[in-house]
């Protein structure tokens, strides 16, 4: 199966879960007990859709949170605060307005429609954290519904393994 096709998969497979929050909790209780995340000054994440995993409590915690901005084919990360304001992008995303970080991220919480226990990784199909992340060492994590575990996933050489999967029946390394 190509990646388009599992795309197609996933998406309508993600828009019938069920027992989506409850999911959510689970993995997000293995999150906050991560060293990972606990040593994380700075943590990047994203504003979800309703189909991906819920980031809101992510970006309630007492980190210092960036969320990604595309700007041509290139992805940035901008610092929020309760005052950022923010704009839907083309893929109909809120991004926040404001100065471009300075730096790298503590850890990176990255989103997709599929993963494997291996770390691979199926995006949206852009290619944004791809390129974001391949030449830095930044720590990423992924947070699996049981939906997104798949276990075969195309992979190219510019696509970036994933450090730690987080999902309620297992946990990669």
């Amino acid at each position: 199966m190509n990646k388009s096709e599992l795309r197609k998969i996933q998406k309508e497979k993600l828009s019938r879960i069920k027992n989506k929050a409850e999911q959510e909790e689970k993995i997000l209780a293995q999150l906050f007990l991560d060293n990972w995340f606990i040593d994380a000054k700075t943590v990047a994440t994203t504003m979800s859709t309703a189909i991906e995993f819920d980031t809101a409590k992510i970006r309630q915690s007492q980190k210092r949170i960036l969320l990604p901005r595309i700007v041509g084919t290139k992805m940035e990360f901008i610092e929020i605060h309760p005052e950022t304001e923010f704009d839907t992008s083309a893929f109909g995303i809120q991004e926040p307005i404001g100065e471009v970080f300075k730096g790298e991220p503590d850890l990176v919480i990255v989103p997709g429609l599929a993963f494997n226990l291996l770390g691979d990784r199926l995006g949206f199909g852009k290619g944004y954290y791809d390129s974001c992340l391949k030449d830095n060492k930044v720590p990423t994590i992924s947070l699996v519904l049981n939906e997104q575990l798949v276990d075969d996933i195309p992979v190219d050489d510019h696509d970036i393994t994933i450090n730690k999967i987080y999902t309620t029946n297992a946990t990669s390394f």
